[in-house]
């Protein structure tokens, strides 16, 4: 379990350090996390369930973040007062939200076009009223979306509209559909080959 939720922290601290080339003020990402109920499966190398996996690799990379990026978190399912912002896109509080994601809960669907929509809205939103900065989508799932025809018809937009897309596919028995599509996909099932694919990256 520990060395699964290790490869997952680093995955996310990867993207994190890329960040860091720039002023934290100019850094603005929206993690969407698959909370659908197949998240709830135990990892195939390892004891731990996916969504706990996942959620430790988002507590500990969030806890250090720069001081002043802004960073949202949205849910495929669960909500807070409502809501499936995790953590709207803003400052973050490192403590309330380190609270917030332990309370996820892995349940329901996979709707990640929806999600995407509503997080690249976020992001346009704030880069409307701003000059500078790297606006990242990092999707964080296990299994392809409930609603490809979303996924279809917002990908090219969001794209076309300069948002950085990563994806990580944890622990699927193949690529995920967005492998070819995104601007970096990675794997989180295999420790040796995803610090050799994270090293590519940063080489690069």
């Amino acid at each position: 379990m520990r060395n699964i939720k290790l490869v997952l922290a680093s995955l996310l601290i990867g993207f994190v350090a890329s960040w860091e080339q720039l002023p934290a003020a100019d850094q603005y990402v929206v993690i969407v996390l698959d909370d659908s109920g197949s998240m709830r499966d135990r990892m195939r190398r390892e004891s731990s369930a996916k969504m706990v996996a996942a959620k430790e690799a988002l507590r500990t990379v969030l806890a250090d973040i720069p001081d002043g990026a802004e960073v949202g978190v949205l849910a495929l399912n669960s909500a807070f007062d409502g809501s499936k912002w995790i953590a709207p896109l803003g400052p973050v509080d490192k403590t309330t939200i380190r609270q917030q994601i332990s309370g996820i809960q892995a349940e329901g669907s996979t709707p990640l076009g929806a999600a995407m929509k509503e997080a690249s809205d976020a992001l346009l939103a704030v880069r409307a009223n701003q000059v500078y900065g790297i606006y990242r989508l990092l999707i964080v799932t296990d299994g392809e979306a409930s609603d490809q025809n979303l996924v279809d018809r917002y990908l090219p937009e969001i794209k076309a509209r300069g948002i950085v897309t990563d994806v990580i596919g944890v622990d699927m028995d193949g690529d995920h559909s967005l492998a070819t599509q995104v601007t970096t996909y990675r794997r989180a099932d295999d420790p040796g080959s995803l610090t050799q694919a994270i090293a590519k990256v940063f080489a690069e």
